[in-house]
């Protein structure tokens, strides 16, 4: 098995950081973003994590593979994910929201004429992201994979400067903490330059 990631993924990272404290035989990849034209052309949805399994179709999104992933932890292995789907989807549906309220700031894409929204869609989404952040941090408990993916969602935002991101409420401190441990702290993405 190899997993194709990209470094600056936070998405990526949770997998990483799995496959690591779970001593899974994965290889992986690194690849440039955008993706390479042959990775793009493995998936649909043209972003990583990816995980390729010989000649079995690819797993992709990131929930389906750390399920696969899971279904070969070690019991008692760390992060553990039973009990916790949909806490994780939850996670990881924040994530995306947090995602994508970054990129409409990096592109730097504002309102072009009436808001007929009556609200600025990168702003809610940066709030959606706190909200969800705050109730998991409250549901669950650090050591499991929503408490993994929670953390390493808040660590993206900061090392990439998403503004209004609430990655230092004292209700996430035990979340965080999780940055500390070592299969996490090695693979923390290298330094963002815009």
């Amino acid at each position: 098995m190899e997993l194709i990631y990209v470094d600056g993924s936070p998405f990526s990272r949770i997998v990483r950081v799995l496959i690591a404290a779970w001593g899974l035989p994965v290889a992986l990849r690194e690849v440039g973003f955008p993706l390479p034209k042959a990775v793009d052309a493995l998936t649909p949805m043209g972003q990583v994590p990816l995980l390729l399994r010989g000649d079995a179709p690819p797993i992709f999104p990131t929930l389906l593979i750390i399920e696969h992933l899971a279904a070969m932890a070690p019991k008692g292995a760390p992060f553990p994910i039973t009990g916790e789907r949909a806490r994780l989807v939850v996670a990881l549906t924040a994530g995306d929201a947090l995602a994508q309220a970054a990129y409409i700031g990096w592109a730097g894409l504002g309102p072009v004429g009436p808001n007929v929204l009556g609200f600025d869609l990168r702003d809610r989404l940066v709030r959606r992201f706190n909200s969800v952040a705050g109730w998991l941090a409250q549901q669950a408990p650090p050591d499991t994979v929503t408490g993994l993916a929670l953390a390493v969602l808040l660590d993206w935002a900061r090392s990439r400067g998403v503004e209004g991101v609430a990655a230092e409420a004292p209700a996430l401190r035990n979340i965080l903490e999780l940055l500390e441990r070592p299969e996490v702290a090695a693979t923390a993405p290298r330094p963002y330059a815009p």
